[in-house]
């Protein structure tokens, strides 16, 4: 028996969200360490569920009491997210360098703005428009007028900030004091805005909402953005500025994910490799924009165009991304 080496004691941490069901990660980190120890691999399973920073340092002094020495971090719910809000706090300066201007408002600019638009008379025209989409029995009147009013407040402020710009798009901050404060969550306005043609992205994503603009613009159709577990493509920088980007190209899979709000899945080839290569190692947020067709040809040529260097995709197996373990 060799003495001379370190003995590795693995541990698993699992990640959730605190807008997402923590025992869904809980159950799906039980299932990994069972399987694991099928296979005859010894891993402690560490019974902090991460939701949040803080939690994240209770974890890892939990594994470290256990004598833990190599760690597998399970995203149980959710895609890569290394800080917090880190969507919106990529720096600003490879947008100034392609046009994009930006004007910053806060929540309490928005407040004050929706405010100001209670009891306008086009508040009905709104509301009798959501209720005929949403149908009969799908809805509740007071709250289609606050939503209403939020759509009005949007649509003027497009009007009024715009300047001389001809194109706008939203990066809004939709938690957590939002349904506090408006009494109600602005994702179906968000929705009807980019119907319109006005992306609208959530967590003050400012590459996410130009991620979807370019969509927009490339499909001529609807786009969105959603939190990773599978997506298409996203527009990013890193610390440093420097602009770049991922597109990933699949087909919406037509199951039931038996889990709640607005999902789907999406089967993308060659995904797992993709995930850990490009979108956990280069740190990309957990937003990625979707347009609803095949559009990695036109989505690359366009990253092209905007000078990007680094433009990552689903590499096919014969293709090894640069750290990818050729032995493996």
């Amino acid at each position: 028996m060799l003495t001379n080496i370190p003995e590795v004691k693995l541990g698993i941490i699992a990640v959730s969200r605190d807008c997402f069901i923590i025992d869904l990660s809980e159950l799906r980190r039980s299932a990994v360490a069972a399987a694991c120890k099928g296979q005859g691999i010894g891993i402690y399973e560490c019974p902090v569920t991460v939701e949040n920073e803080k939690d994240m340092l209770k974890a890892v002094e939990d594994v470290k009491s256990a004598g833990c020495n190599a760690l597998v971090v399970f995203l149980g719910t959710f895609g890569p997210r290394p800080q917090d809000f880190f969507a919106c706090n990529a720096p600003i300066k490879g947008l100034y360098e392609i046009g994009v201007e930006i004007e910053e408002n806060s929540e309490l600019d928005l407040l004050v703005a929706y405010k100001a638009h209670a009891n306008a008379p086009r508040i009905p025209e709104v509301c009798a428009d959501m209720a005929k989409e949403m149908g009969e029995g799908r809805y509740y009147p007071e709250l289609n007028q606050r939503m209403a009013q939020l759509e009005l407040t949007l649509l003027d402020w497009t009007e009024g900030h715009k300047g001389s710009r001809q194109y706008v798009a939203f990066a809004d901050k939709c938690w957590p004091a939002f349904p506090e404060a408006f009494g109600f969550e602005p994702c179906y306005v968000n929705s009807r805005l980019v119907s319109r043609g006005i992306p609208v992205s959530c967590e003050v994503d400012i590459y996410g909402a130009l991620s979807e603009y370019i969509g927009m613009c490339v499909s001529g159709d609807t786009v969105t953005l959603l939190d990773i577990n599978n997506s298409v493509y996203r527009l990013q920088c890193d610390s440093e500025g420097q602009l770049r980007a991922y597109i990933a190209q699949g087909e919406v899979l037509p199951v039931k994910p038996r889990s709640f709000g607005g999902i789907g899945v999406f089967a993308i080839p060659e995904m797992g490799r993709f995930y850990r290569h490009v979108l956990i190692q280069k740190r990309y947020p957990h937003h990625g924009a979707v347009a609803f067709g095949h559009y990695g040809k036109a989505l690359f040529e366009v990253f092209k165009f905007l000078g990007i260097q680094d433009i990552a995709y689903n590499q096919p197996k014969n293709l090894p991304y640069s750290t990818e373990n050729p032995f493996v």
